[in-house]
């Protein structure tokens, strides 16, 4: 059954999960079997499965799935041709990149090629996002839900994401697969001739004992932005490798010449231009038959992409990717950590954004999304770098102060309101609701406090809600005022919410 009683745990408990899986799984099956369990298990959907475009078919081929399936993802026929089985959320979405949501199977027209066998398992709602590698669609995530109208504004937003972060990994996966393939390659063949190190698109450089460079293959040439006449005889370590890191790689220059074994490595290289590549290296010393070394043989493969996607992995794996604040998974494992004795006290703020959904329904999503970054924005200013800044939910942040007294955390209340007051001018009037508690000794529970800081934060919005409601009404109608009759009605609209 689907977790709609607490979405905003559920959502980030998902999406912190998937991400885990995908810095830590590289096979591109187990990974998909792994997404599908997590996103059952987790997410509480009914059924969720992965297929990929087979375009000689013109078919989307099943490859992964996880929930209540009953032969229905084994025995479907999802089309990419314009045909009643091709126009449905799979289809479209794998022929446009476009996600598609069905909020009832039921009653949509889309869904009559598998309505039947859909509502015989209990599906009521499906959404489909696409799969892509370097921009081109590969196939599709589905999720079903029993629920009709279950797929709302939040959850898109985060299965969007979450169909991107797939896509990044994929493609990751790729890349690791063409270097795997270059090092298999190496393993096989011990010498290459010059023909395929001149087409290959990994890097490959010839060093003399002295340092020299003795070759250098086009593709190497053509990313450090040099030609073979500029390379040639030139010392490898002076020309081109960062003065940070020539210590680094004369050891491994040392190692090739006193074990004569191959080394694997990473190192920065310096183009022409100044430009830093990370590299990783296969190197190995070529002998002759008395045992004296010839040259050094580098085959490389520019990580520098890769190194940036497994960074930006590992960083939305703990980061709330709207406003870079930390997610609830990273802040429950601070909460642990911080629940000692040397911490206290320990204060929590626990903040929420008033009027937020008024600002969504006035001037869309986009709008409110720039609130919230705003915010973020203010909350991180007023704090110090030790204290654990993360947004807890929707429109709620929590604020944790290691060390920290209550007349302390009310300063940093203090600033925050007035840094939201100063922005006044410049923007949608900002409204925090903010609440504070203090762990002052070991055996109160921390949950106790969390609870105190919530319940301290609701009783502000209680007593200020009418006029900071009012406040926000009369900047949003003075800023939708226009001369359409539709504008005026808006306008009206509003008048009444500010009055329940």
């Amino acid at each position: 059954m689907e977790d709609k009683f607490n979405p905003v745990n559920r959502l980030y408990r998902l999406l912190s999960q998937v991400n885990q899986t995908i810095v830590r799984v590289r096979d591109r099956q187990q990974l998909f079997d792994e997404i599908c369990r997590i996103a059952v298990q987790d997410g509480g959907f009914r059924l969720v499965w992965i297929g990929l475009i087979d375009q000689g078919e013109k078919i989307i081929r099943p490859v992964s799935w996880s929930g209540y399936e009953n032969s229905y993802v084994q025995n479907i026929l999802v089309s990419t041709q314009n045909i009643p089985e091709g126009r449905g959320p799979a289809g479209t979405t794998a022929t446009t990149g476009n996600f598609v949501v069905s909020v009832d199977i039921e009653n949509d027209p889309r869904m009559l090629p598998w309505k039947d066998a859909a509502l015989k398992r209990g599906y009521r709602s499906i959404a489909s996002f696409p799969l892509t590698i370097n921009g081109k669609i590969t196939g599709v995530i589905l999720f079903y839900s029993s629920e009709v109208n279950y797929f709302d504004q939040e959850e898109i937003q985060l299965l969007q994401g979450l169909s991107d972060d797939i896509s990044f990994a994929l493609e990751a996966m790729e890349k690791e697969k063409q270097r795997q393939e270059a090092l298999d390659l190496l393993q096989q063949e011990k010498e290459f001739n010059e023909q395929l190190i001149k087409a290959s698109p990994t890097f490959f450089v010839a060093i003399d004992p002295l340092g020299k460079i003795l070759m250098m293959n086009p593709c190497m040439l053509n990313a450090l932005g040099y030609s073979l006449e500029e390379v040639r005889g030139k010392d490898y370590l002076t020309l081109i490798i960062p003065e940070t890191e020539r210590s680094k790689v004369q050891k491994i220059f040392n190692t090739l010449v006193s074990s004569r074994e191959p080394t694997l490595n990473e190192n920065q290289v310096l183009t022409k231009g100044d430009q830093i590549l990370l590299v990783e290296w296969h190197g190995r010393s070529i002998i002759d038959e008395q045992g004296k070394i010839l040259y050094f043989f580098g085959v490389g493969i520019d990580i520098t992409e890769r190194k940036k996607s497994e960074e930006r992995i590992k960083y939305l794996s703990y980061h709330d990717s709207l406003t870079g604040l930390y997610n609830r998974a990273y802040l429950e494992e601070e909460m642990r950590r911080l629940d000692a004795p040397r911490q206290l006290p320990l204060s929590i703020i626990m903040g929420d954004i008033n009027g937020l959904k008024l600002v969504n329904d006035a001037f869309g999503h986009k709008q409110g999304d720039e609130l919230l970054k705003h915010i973020a924005k203010i909350l991180k200013e007023s704090c110090r770098q030790e204290d654990i800044v993360a947004r807890w939910g929707g429109d709620e942040f929590l604020i944790l102060f290691p060390k920290t007294t209550t007349n302390s955390a009310l300063q940093v209340i203090q600033r925050i309101q007035k840094l939201c007051k100063d922005a006044e001018s410049t923007t949608i009037p900002i409204s925090l609701a903010l609440g504070l508690a203090t762990k002052e000794t070991s055996d109160t529970n921390l949950e106790v406090i969390i609870s105190q800081a919530e319940e301290n934060m609701y009783h502000q919005k209680l007593n200020e809600n009418r006029s900071i409601r009012h406040t926000l009404i009369t900047f949003l109608e003075k800023s939708l005022q226009e001369t359409t009759q539709e504008t005026k009605e808006h306008s009206m609209r509003l008048q009444e919410m500010a009055q329940q």
